[in-house]
């Protein structure tokens, strides 16, 4: 009886450990990497790497100084790796037999980019948010689903706002396109910036922004982690509108250390369980 006790808490200390260990799977953020090492590393879906060149061609803009804050419009449909599924501009098939409808706050030109082993894909989202002056701005991130069900295995957003209803600032940030690497190690982002005034019309630029990523980690995870992680250069004092739960930004990424704490945390707690266990059967 008593070993069986003691397993039972064991079994649970580990899956409690798991869960906990898998919720923040992003654990370092590069904001500015560079187009050459971009173009250097292979991802999942390689045909989407001219997708400047063709929203370019598609909306007639001259240059990358002006090019558009947003790609509504030039659509692609993207197959998964091992050639089983198919995103396109609102539906996810398998083997030509429509699974579920794509539901998601961003339009990417090509809609998805899969994992390696097509099983996840990655999809852009938004977050409203209120920072320390009270005013209203939009966070963009993304989010990872299943493929086979379509339902959210995991979240993140960058420290990169939009204006909001009341912008102090004049700027706007978004995702032209998503990448997933080829070994799975990193999930990368390409997005567009400007910054308005009455004065000039703003140039673009764009950037790549690279997410390290623990793929073991996401690919065991089958829920929603219960936190979101932030990460940015900036130190701002968030709040959620749509949960009104507040959250800090910090200089660093804080992935790696929210993912370990609450693991070692739960240790603890399971070990103290045992103790407590222990001495109840000695009673």
């Amino acid at each position: 009886m008593i070993k069986k006790i003691f397993f039972i808490l064991f079994e649970i200390s580990l899956l409690i450990l798991n869960a906990s260990a898998s919720e923040n799977f992003v654990t370092d953020i590069t904001y500015d990497l560079s187009e050459g090492t971009f173009l250097n590393t292979a991802v999942t879906n390689p045909e989407s790497r001219n997708v400047r060149q063709i929203v370019m061609e598609e909306k007639g803009i001259d240059s990358l100084e002006n090019f558009p804050i947003s790609t509504t419009g030039c659509y692609r449909n993207v197959t998964s790796p091992n050639g089983e599924y198919l995103a396109t501009k609102f539906e996810m098939y398998k083997s030509a037999n429509i699974l579920y409808e794509i539901h998601a706050s961003g339009m990417l030109p090509f809609r998805v980019a899969f994992s390696p082993d097509s099983s996840m894909f990655v999809i852009p989202e938004e977050k409203n948010v209120v920072d320390n002056n009270g005013t209203g701005r939009k966070l963009i991130g993304f989010e990872v689903r299943s493929s086979e069900t379509g339902k959210r295995i995991n979240e993140f957003f960058f420290d990169l706002y939009t204006e909001g209803v009341y912008p102090q600032e004049m700027y706007k940030n978004n995702l032209v396109q998503l990448y997933w690497s080829a070994d799975g190690s990193s999930i990368i982002a390409d997005y567009v910036h400007k910054e308005y005034a009455v004065e000039y019309d703003p140039a673009a630029e764009l950037s790549y922004i690279k997410c390290d990523i623990d793929y073991s980690a996401l690919s065991h995870n089958e829920t929603m982690s219960n936190e979101t992680v932030y990460s940015g250069p900036s130190s701002v004092e968030i709040e959620d509108i749509n949960s009104n739960i507040n959250s800090s930004q910090t200089s660093e990424p804080p992935a790696q250390e929210a993912s370990s704490a609450p693991g070692f945390s739960v240790t603890l707690a399971g070990l103290s369980i045992v103790i407590v266990a222990r001495k109840h059967c000695r009673k």
